[in-house]
């Protein structure tokens, strides 16, 4: 239902949008959870685990047209999820944040009709909408643990590279490196480190 809703973003702001572009992103991330107690602790050795997402962006050119420079709203849907354990247990968990996100992008090579390489950098606001914490066998739903509650902030800095086959279309790929914590967290502190690779599809409306 998610994907359809972000589907259907993409599909409107394709439409609506006249002399801007309309951006549907997908791909993998690979999260890392970083996990203290209130001592600065923690027991558990934590490995990184691959999650997809996607997202929905519209690239608005600020100032004059052929500036390079474009303000990207976006929604945002992001699996983290991570495994690990100790002498005790095993642990697996799996997360989809559901995200606001606001960012600049700045594209380098504006003036080239086929290629274009871009930098991009902003954060998001996401919530948690789904998650599940797997222990020895035993599923629990994280929406009850206030370690996974609230908002989370995601700020970001990304890279991409597009190739347009046609004038008004455009694919590519990206790499985004973020970091995600959790607003007025406690002294437990949970936050994710996310590595993210990027395919993406691009149109142009004039």
């Amino acid at each position: 239902m998610i994907r359809l809703i972000l589907l259907t973003t993409f599909v409107t702001l394709t439409a609506r949008l006249q002399g801007q572009q309309a951006v549907l992103v997908t791909g993998q991330n690979f999260t890392t959870y970083n996990f203290k107690d209130s001592s600065g602790q923690s027991d558990l050795t934590l490995n990184p685990q691959a999650g997809s997402f996607y997202e929905v962006a519209a690239d608005l050119e600020l100032f004059s047209r052929g500036s390079g420079l474009y303000y990207s709203p976006s929604v945002v849907l992001n699996q983290f999820n991570a495994v690990g354990g100790n002498r005790v247990s095993l642990y697996a968990w799996k997360t989809n944040f559901l995200g606001l996100r606001q960012a600049l992008k700045f594209n380098l090579l504006e003036n080239l009709d086929r290629f274009d390489l871009s930098v991009k950098g902003g954060a998001s606001l996401n919530y948690m909408v789904h998650g599940v914490q797997n222990i020895n066998g035993d599923v629990f739903n994280l929406k009850k643990d206030k370690e996974f509650n609230g908002l989370w902030i995601q700020p970001f800095a990304a890279t991409d590279f597009l190739y347009y086959p046609v004038a008004d279309f455009g694919v590519g790929i990206g790499y985004q490196f973020s970091k995600v914590f959790r607003l007025n967290s406690e002294a437990q502190a949970l936050n994710f480190t996310n590595h993210q690779i990027q395919f993406m599809l691009l149109v142009k409306n004039f």
